[in-house]
């Protein structure tokens, strides 16, 4: 079961996202502007109807312990093509 985060600037979870998918499996989430996404490890679930509360508890009790840093462009010195 893959678990996806949706947080802010200052790790707050604002809704955990979770789905069974087979290996090798991506997909592209596009989030709301000032929000991140980013897997979560350690989450373990099993598909049941419980694991809904689980979800809850986790985002209510957790953050994303380092947001991801912004990128910097930086010139090629040499571009290809």
């Amino acid at each position: 079961m893959k678990v996806f985060a949706h947080y802010d600037a200052k790790g707050t979870i604002r809704s955990l996202i979770s789905f069974q998918a087979p290996e090798g499996f991506s997909l592209g989430l596009i989030p709301q502007s000032g929000v991140f996404i980013a897997e979560v490890d350690g989450v373990k679930l099993e598909s049941k109807e419980n694991d809904l509360e689980k979800l809850a508890e986790t985002a209510r009790t957790y953050r994303i312990a380092t947001p991801m840093q912004r990128g910097k462009l930086e010139k090629q010195s040499n571009p290809k093509g």
